[in-house]
Parts: C-alpha cells; structure tokens; sequence
C-alpha cells in the first residue's frame, strides 16, 4: 500500500515506514538524474525500482519522482537520514 500524503509541513510520520519528506524543486526528472550521477560518481550502491534505494546514516532510504508535480518524495526510517538526504538534493539544485 501507498503512504499517506504528506502535509504541507514537509515531514509525515508514516505508519509503519518512518518519515516521508518532501523535496520540492523545478525539474524532478533532472533533479533524479543529478542525484543518480552523483550517487555514481561517489561509488554509492543503490537499486533502481520505483525511485533509487540507498543505504544512507545506516538505513536504507527510498527517493522517487512525484507524479503530478515537480517535487522529490524521500521515505526512510528515521527522518534524520530523510533530511540528510533531502539536504543533498537542494545542493544539488543550486
């Protein structure tokens, strides 16, 4: 089943698989290719399957494009490793 929607606040609890963040920027398609070059580039191991799955702070955190909007979902355990990981992805956008 999919999570619930994330309130505007940015940050959810979701029942059962941590914290859902969401990362809002202009182009969700070359913000996904920026990261999965740089994941590439640092020699990082991720999966590709419904977004990139990485091992990040010790969890593994699942990153995938919205589907009705330019923005990046970003569900981890805890949401210390959904910010780091959303900290990353606005440097990236700068």
């Amino acid at each position: 089943a999919a999570p619930a929607a994330a309130p505007a606040s940015g940050a959810a609890a979701v029942r059962g698989e941590g914290s859902r963040l969401e990362c809002a920027c202009r182009s969700r398609a070359r913000l996904m290719r920026l990261f999965s070059q740089q994941l590439m580039e640092a020699g990082t191991e991720f999966s590709v399957s419904d977004g990139l799955n990485l091992r990040m702070a010790g969890q593994t955190v699942r990153v995938s494009p919205a589907s009705d909007r330019e923005a990046i979902f970003i569900y981890a355990p805890e949401e210390k490793a959904a910010c780091a990981c959303r900290e990353l992805l606005k440097k990236l956008e700068d």
